[in-house]
Formats: C-alpha cells, sequence, structure tokens
C-alpha cells in the first residue's frame, strides 16, 4: 500500500503525516459509513472502465493481472472490490496499515534562493 500527499500553501508534511493518521485511527475504531463505501465503490467501478478504454490500459492491466498468476483477474478485480465490506476495511487498516509497520518518507523542497537549488 502506498499513500502520497503533497502540502499546499502554510501546511506542512507532518501536518499530512498527523491528519493520516488520525484517518487510520477513525477507521479503527468506526466502521466506514454505508455512503462513504458506495462512493469508493462507484469510483472503483469507474475507474475499472476508464482504464479500459484505451488500447494501451487495457494491455497494462492485462499485463499486471497476468503477473499476478491470471489475466482473467482483471475481470475479477473490481467485482470483489464492490464487495468489500466496511468490517473487511478495518480489519485490513487493523492487520496492515498499523504505525509501526510503515516507512515514511518526508520530502520538503528548499527555498528558492537557498544554496544549492536552481
Amino acid at each position: 500500500f502506498t499513500w502520497r500527499a503533497e502540502a499546499k500553501g502554510g501546511a506542512t508534511p507532518e501536518a499530512l503525516l498527523a491528519a493520516w493518521d488520525r484517518e487510520l485511527e477513525r477507521l479503527r475504531t468506526e466502521p466506514v459509513g454505508t455512503e462513504e463505501l458506495t462512493k469508493v465503490r462507484n469510483q472503483i467501478a469507474a475507474d475499472a472502465y476508464r482504464r479500459l478504454k484505451e488500447p494501451s490500459g487495457l494491455l497494462l492491466q492485462l499485463l499486471m493481472s497476468d503477473g499476478f498468476g491470471d489475466w482473467h483477474a482483471l475481470q475479477r478485480a473490481p467485482e470483489r472490490a464492490l464487495a468489500t465490506t466496511a468490517a473487511e476495511v478495518q480489519a485490513v487498516v487493523e492487520r496492515y496499515l498499523a504505525p509501526t509497520r510503515r516507512t515514511v518518507g518526508l520530502f520538503t523542497r528548499r527555498a528558492a534562493g537557498a544554496a544549492g537549488s536552481p
């Protein structure tokens, strides 16, 4: 699992990480609401279709599915994602997204005119 965010304005990478941690803690303690789960399911279905519209997207998806062992997985992936329950989301967050099981990299840009910047 990879998560990436970019700070804008006065936000800092540390503040984004803290917000992420709060969201994960919320997911550990509260089930995802029906409305939010439906929204994500709709996004998954739409994204699955969009990825297949272009031949290059279809090729990439077929290669990835075949790399996972079976190109037919391409057809099953959206169905599996759409069948995911709020309890399953919580279980994944608890098992895989614990703060002790992660690596965090915070990148910052040098201020304009700082030594070594273009």
